[in-house]
């Protein structure tokens, strides 16, 4: 919010997390904070499920807050394999069940084919139920011409899912980032267990340079 009111001299960028240095290198705003935390493991992994914790459905923050926190953890000064590790294991489990959770609430406010029915003037008694209706109405998701069907007049709640899927999608273009910039791969994350010895993990790491962070697709909604 501090950062929103510095920002106000011009309202129309969006307030991001990082800024430039002297040699036009990207920062974390929130830089010192994390310097403070980063050398004790538990201190900083319960500062990083903190703020990814902000990416949960459940948290109902404005998109402009999480472009803020997406930024910073994009430039943290990480020095060792554990911490964009933990970050891309918790983004990991956030997507997917932030994700499956958003799709249920997408799917739920879609119409049926029993409500389909009744609005046009169908008995809906008349019309298949159970399972088999329920699998072949989520077979039709995949069909535009059949989700246009499904539109109530009513499309706020399903706006409000969509808008809020944006968290996810801004999880995964930061994870991407991270594995670019510190050269992580799949084989890195799925190998990864939070649970290890801290030693197993506590390598140093190289650093890329890489084009800035910038989650276009976010920053145009």
């Amino acid at each position: 919010r501090l950062q929103k009111v510095f920002h106000s001299s011009n309202p129309m960028e969006p307030v991001r997390g990082r800024r430039f240095n002297e040699e036009n290198q990207p920062q974390a705003l929130n830089a010192f904070l994390y310097s403070l935390l980063r050398p004790n493991r538990s201190h900083r992994r319960g500062l990083m499920t903190s703020i990814l914790n902000l990416f949960d459905d459940s948290a109902r923050i404005s998109l402009e807050e999480q472009v803020y926190i997406a930024d910073n953890l994009a430039y943290f000064a990480y020095q060792t394999q554990d911490e964009p590790l933990f970050i891309i294991h918790q983004t990991d489990i956030i997507v997917s069940v932030t994700g499956s959770n958003l799709l249920q609430s997408f799917r739920e406010n879609l119409l049926h084919k029993h409500s389909r029915g009744v609005q046009n003037g169908v008995d809906g008694q008349n019309l298949p139920n159970g399972d088999a209706n329920a699998a072949e109405d989520e077979d039709d998701d995949d069909n535009p011409e059949s989700l246009l069907q499904k539109l109530p007049e009513n499309i706020r709640p399903l706006s409000d899912v969509l808008r809020l899927s944006q968290g996810c999608l801004l999880l995964l273009v930061l994870k991407q980032h991270l594995k670019e910039m510190y050269g992580v791969t799949e084989g890195k994350i799925h190998k990864y267990s939070p649970t290890e010895a801290a030693k197993v993990y506590e390598k140093p790491l190289n650093r890329k340079t890489l084009p800035n962070f910038e989650p276009q697709h976010t920053l145009n909604v």
